[in-house]
């Protein structure tokens, strides 16, 4: 009779233990799954940050093509300056040659300021060309560099987001990887009990 009762114990304790066994199993199986998920969301946002940083790199680069286009905008404009004072320079020239060829003739002199009349005529309507060339590009450059500002902000800002949100990810990432981590260390620490009492 008493062989029989220890059976019948052992019988229940064995299948305690069974039972036991099955829903550690489980939750070792759902804190595995939960570590699948976590590795999966991190590789997602590697994959984001990555992408972010090309995107930062595109935009550097397109930054420094607008600079290198200034750039040279600024070089035609010297060189534009340097045709033009050339140019003034060659008709003051004329205007000597002129008034040395013409000082004792008061008929040729007179058509002399007649076309100095005529080529001041010109210098003002170049200067006047030059200066709206000039303003033009300043204007575009202004705008440019205005362009290129807001930008560069609204880069700062949208990567300011991204550091916050990336932060906050982490730190429920980690958060959750050490829960795991604790919960399956339980885990291992009653099954050994368990099995240390068995």
């Amino acid at each position: 009779m008493m062989l029989q009762d220890k059976g019948e114990s052992l019988k229940v304790k064995l299948k305690s233990a069974t039972k036991l066994k099955l829903d550690k199993a489980r939750v070792e199986s759902a804190l595995r799954n939960t570590e699948c998920i976590l590795n999966e969301e991190l590789r997602t946002i590697k994959a984001e940050t990555e992408f972010i940083y090309i995107q930062l790199e595109d935009f550097k680069k397109e930054i420094a093509k607008v600079q290198s286009q200034i750039t040279m905008i600024g070089i035609c404009e010297v060189s534009e300056k340097t045709k033009f004072d050339n140019h003034i320079s060659n008709l003051a020239d004329h205007k000597n040659g002129f008034d040395k060829i013409f000082s004792k003739e008061n008929e040729a002199m007179e058509c002399q300021k007649m076309e100095n009349k005529k080529k001041e005529a010109e210098r003002k309507e170049l200067e006047q060309q030059r200066q709206k060339i000039i303003e033009e590009k300043n204007q575009l450059q202004l705008i440019e560099a205005e362009t290129i500002e807001k930008e560069c902000d609204a880069i700062e800002k949208e990567c300011a987001v991204l550091k916050k949100r990336n932060k906050a990810i982490m730190l429920k990432l980690r958060r959750q990887l050490i829960e795991s981590e604790d919960l399956r260390r339980n885990l291992m620490k009653n099954t050994e009990f368990s099995a240390s009492k068995g």
